[in-house]
């Protein structure tokens, strides 16, 4: 339609750590090739791990400036994935047993009582552990009772307005508990490997998962229970001591690799020819989370759910 207008409309976060000079002043270079490798330690702060998803990232990155007289500058920018410690404070939260109970009265075309009770060993897992639930079930009602299983992931954004966005990541279908029974069932669910763990401290950006269990009760109301889930990642072992910070080591030659490991190295994303160059400034850090109005792709598979 002539003169229909749209406006679209991207809400940003940054936090820079350091400005590094390495080189400053009347220093001159050859012309030629340079390298000059360094070294620094990632800061043992509370920063949120890497993360891509439907409206939004969090994303960390390394940039040199190089500076030279009476030229623009030279600058070289790379991302690099961060994983982030888990939190020692909450690891007993996280070994609790969790349950959950719901009743639930049958009517219209049934008749009778419903009542589950939902228990999983903790609320901590890493990607790829399996996830045992334990269901009992008590069926005094006059039809048969079917378990579904979901775990599924909540996406909190918040900007002008608050928005979430829901995806079902796994789907299981238990056994029928006829009705005037009562059962104890398990079922075992496999977080997928490569997953997003739990985020909880940025500003702009939450990541959850819930567990959820719906008993499937034909024409009526499914009585239904949700129990929080933590996903942490691999690196992450719970009632283990936390490993060093890592040491990131940057040189023009070397690959990026980030890890809680040996000082790991990082590769400036094209090389930069130095001629009369009169200074290096090198590095800023950054943590960067961004919000999009209009979202970009998902890589992780979202399996349609109830």
């Amino acid at each position: 339609m002539l003169g229909e207008t749209t406006w679209s409309t991207l809400f940003s976060v940054s936090k820079f750590y350091f400005h590094f000079p390495i080189l400053s002043g009347t220093n001159v270079l050859t012309t030629g090739r340079h390298v000059y490798p360094f070294s620094f330690q990632i800061p043992d702060e509370d920063m949120p791990s890497s993360f891509q998803g439907k409206c939004g990232q969090i994303l960390y990155s390394l940039e040199a400036k190089l500076t030279r007289s009476m030229r623009f500058d030279t600058k070289a920018k790379t991302d690099f994935p961060f994983v982030s410690k888990a939190d020692r404070s909450m690891i007993p939260y996280l070994m609790k047993p969790q349950h959950g109970t719901k009743d639930k009265d049958v009517m219209f075309f049934a008749s009778g009582k419903i009542s589950a009770s939902i228990h999983i060993e903790r609320q901590g897992y890493q990607q790829g552990e399996a996830l045992k639930v334990r269901a009992i079930i008590v069926n005094n009602s006059t039809r048969p009772v079917t378990p579904k299983y979901y775990l599924y992931e909540k996406q909190c954004f918040y900007a002008q307005k608050k928005r979430k966005v829901h995806t079902h990541i796994l789907k299981e279908k238990g056994d029928r508990v006829p009705a005037g029974t009562r059962q104890t069932v398990t079922q075992v669910l496999t977080i997928p490997p490569q997953l997003p763990a739990t985020i909880f401290n940025c500003p702009i950006l939450k990541l959850e998962y819930r567990l959820k269990v719906i008993l499937d009760v034909k024409l009526a109301i499914d009585p239904e229970i949700k129990l929080p889930i933590v996903v942490l990642t691999a690196t992450q072992t719970l009632g283990q001591e936390p490993p060093e910070p890592p040491v990131l080591v940057l040189s023009h030659k070397s690959q990026l690799h980030l890890s809680y490991h040996p000082p790991t190295k990082c590769l400036l994303p094209r090389q930069i020819s130095i001629e009369n160059c009169k200074g290096m400034e090198i590095l800023n850090w950054a943590q960067k989370s961004v919000l999009y109005s209009t979202p970009p792709s998902y890589s992780l598979p979202c399996p349609r759910g109830r």
